[in-house]
């Protein structure tokens, strides 16, 4: 009779667990896909750009978009051109935006960033180009854009649309 009632209060416990977890994330997702900028890194603790793209993925490549931010009041620390170590094997680091090649297989994707965040804050973001896309017009700062926290946004001509032939230089809070 003992076992039963542990098992069956294990049961519950688990169950409600799963359950927590399983709202939380709902609401998580809800609230990133309502809401325009829903993350954004700590006050003061401006990212340090890893280029571990490459070589061909060039400082003269990032000047710009990082300008078009900084003018928005988004600044990086720095930007690191050359590899430092083992850090590019590394997914996310703490204080970073990482730069990094990877192919799309699915024809239409051209760049992803993904977003490290704990207790509101960003704390590390990852954009992967697909090869050469960095060269497209508005590719780098719309990436830059999702890793200060911003999603998409569909007015054409803003640098946060999500299809590429629509972005556009624009910028504005709806």
């Amino acid at each position: 009779m003992t076992f039963l009632k542990t098992f069956s209060r294990f049961i519950a416990i688990t169950v409600s667990l799963l359950v927590g977890f399983a709202i939380g994330t709902a609401v998580v997702f809800d609230y990133e896909m309502s809401t325009f900028k829903p993350w954004g890194w700590a006050s003061g603790d401006d990212p340090i750009v890893l280029n571990c793209y490459g070589e061909e993925f060039g400082e003269e490549y990032l000047a710009d978009p990082v300008q078009y931010w900084a003018e928005k009041g988004y600044n990086v620390a720095f930007i690191q051109q050359e590899r430092i170590g083992d850090l590019c094997e590394s997914e996310f680091i703490d204080g970073f935006i990482i730069l990094k090649k990877q192919s799309f297989h699915d024809g239409s994707t051209i760049a992803v960033t993904k977003r490290r965040v704990m207790l509101g804050r960003i704390r590390a973001a990852t954009i992967y180009f697909n090869p050469g896309s960095y060269r497209l017009d508005h590719v780098i700062a719309h990436e830059l854009g999702h890793a200060f926290g911003f999603t998409h946004l569909p007015e054409e001509g803003h640098i946060m649309h999500p299809e590429f032939g629509k972005m556009g230089p624009g910028f504005w809070v709806p």
